[in-house]
């Protein structure tokens, strides 16, 4: 378990660094909030909007996986496609 935590750690504070810089950024004004908001402000417009995000978010999913599905199913056959 500790090789495992000290092998995601690094990762780990890469993400933290890179948001803690763009929240930086957002915060100084060096972006227009409009392009860029901030990542608490992200995080706050979806706790406040669940409710209408929630309907879509079903179908969101199964795009999501029939997509992957299909990009499975091309995939298996370009390779076998391509091995004849």
């Amino acid at each position: 378990m500790t090789a495992r935590l000290r092998a995601a750690a690094p990762p780990a504070l890469v993400v933290l660094v890179a948001l803690a810089a763009w929240e930086a950024l957002a915060r100084a004004g060096a972006v227009d909030a409009l392009i860029l908001p901030a990542p608490t402000d992200v995080a706050r417009a979806l706790w406040e909007d669940r409710g209408v995000l929630a309907g879509d978010l079903r179908v969101t999913a199964v795009e999501v996986v029939a997509g992957l599905a299909a990009a499975l199913a091309a995939g298996a056959a370009l390779a076998v496609a391509m091995h004849l």
